[in-house]
């Protein structure tokens, strides 16, 4: 095995890492996921562009069982995230509005 890997935790509560994806926004690595415990979809971005730091979780939808299946990517320089709404069973979209 060649290389060194720094494995840590960016999302801790309930049941996070659920059908979770991986972006480059801006120069930073981000994470969508959702969280099994609550069926809430939630996002993360490192602080940092080697992914050392990482700020706190933030909850994107909460309306139902929401969440699985995210796939995030930068659109305009945003966070975007599509996924499904298991309650109503629609695919549904999300874009960070603030900064």
């Amino acid at each position: 095995m060649s290389g060194d890997w720094l494995a840590q935790a960016v999302g801790s509560a309930g049941s996070p890492g659920y059908y979770c994806s991986l972006a480059v926004i801006g120069s930073m690595p981000a994470i969508s996921y959702y969280e099994a415990g609550s069926g809430d979809l939630w996002y993360v971005a490192a602080l940092d562009a080697k992914g050392e730091a990482w700020g706190s979780p933030e909850q994107v939808d909460s309306l139902g069982d929401v969440g699985t299946y995210t796939a995030l990517a930068e659109v305009d320089g945003k966070a975007a995230i599509s996924y499904f709404d298991g309650t109503n069973r629609d695919l549904k979209y999300a874009i960070r509005l603030g900064p």
